[in-house]
């Protein structure tokens, strides 16, 4: 039965194994490449002899080349090469780990510089480091101002109050710690320094020897009788009266206050008639008739 078998990831390379399912064949990687061995010696016109059986039983072993792919065989070793490893060690990616070739396991001490992903650091337990405490305090805790040095007296430097009426601590303060007043409270005169000992009434009366200055409204000057007026005539004209002529010294008299009637002018009756002439002036003036001698 022919068996297909891919060396190196390299297609195109066929084993082929045929007439004795008892031939043995084993594909080993090493440095060169890959090396294919029959278990049985090398038969007549490239037959394999597998180990352990008689001349009768063979099998065939034919190897394809391709794709790049070399066969050479050696003193009944047939090496299968897909490149030469001298060639191109020069340009491989990796040539040495830590100095190190062949299959490399890294261990911590290898690693001297750069630094680890959080996901690279294993857990360590806190009992694992030197110097730690035996106990802690809970994650939720209280102190004593004790505990902390020189506390009070940074405290109480700092305070802006450092007591109350005499007092430290929780302070209660009552109307006795205090000498002020009541917010309502009275007070007698005697009390007020510098006030007067009496003080008249809201409504009061002085007498009029008090009042030395200002001016009087009408309304407080009180009705005086012409008796209590001093030089007042002891007697009066009644309102409606008389007066001779004679009593009347200077300004004119009205024509209305003439009498009506002329009876003479200078002892002649009848009609009067003034005519101007021999020194002698009319002239009228409204109703006033002015007559003037002349001189």
């Amino acid at each position: 039965m022919p068996t297909n078998v891919s060396i190196s990831g390299e297609t195109g390379v066929i084993v082929s194994v045929g007439g004795s399912t008892a031939a043995s064949v084993s594909v080993t990687p090493d440095g060169t490449g890959v090396s294919v061995s029959a278990s049985g010696g090398i038969g007549p016109t490239g037959w394999l002899t597998p180990a352990g059986t008689s001349a009768n039983l063979y099998g065939v072993l034919q190897l394809v080349a391709g794709k790049g792919v070399t066969i050479s065989t050696t003193s009944g070793q047939f090496t299968i090469a897909s490149y030469d490893v001298t060639a191109v060690s020069g340009y491989a990616p990796v040539q040495s780990v830590v100095g190190r070739t062949g299959n490399v396991v890294l261990q911590a001490a290898d690693i001297t510089s750069g630094t680890f992903a959080i996901g690279r650091i294993p857990t360590i337990s806190y009992t694992a480091l030197s110097d730690v405490p035996q106990a802690f305090p809970p994650s939720s805790h209280t102190h004593s101002t004790t505990d902390v040095v020189s506390f009070t007296a940074a405290a109480a430097a700092s305070a802006p109050v450092q007591s109350v009426q005499g007092k430290t601590g929780a302070i209660t303060l009552s109307r006795l710690d205090l000498t002020a007043a009541a917010s309502v409270h009275t007070h007698s005169t005697a009390d007020i320094v510098g006030i007067t000992s009496g003080f008249v009434q809201t409504g009061h009366t002085h007498d009029a020897a008090d009042i030395t200055s200002g001016v009087f409204s009408v309304a407080r000057i009180p009705t005086i009788g012409y008796t209590a007026l001093s030089g007042v005539p002891t007697a009066f004209t009644a309102a409606s009266h008389t007066h001779d002529a004679s009593a009347i010294a200077a300004g004119t008299i009205s024509l209305a206050r003439l009498p009506t009637h002329v009876y003479s002018v200078n002892g002649l009756t009848g009609t009067l008639t003034i005519a101007p002439g021999n020194n002698v002036t009319v002239s009228t003036a409204g109703s006033t008739i002015t007559i003037a001698a002349g001189g």
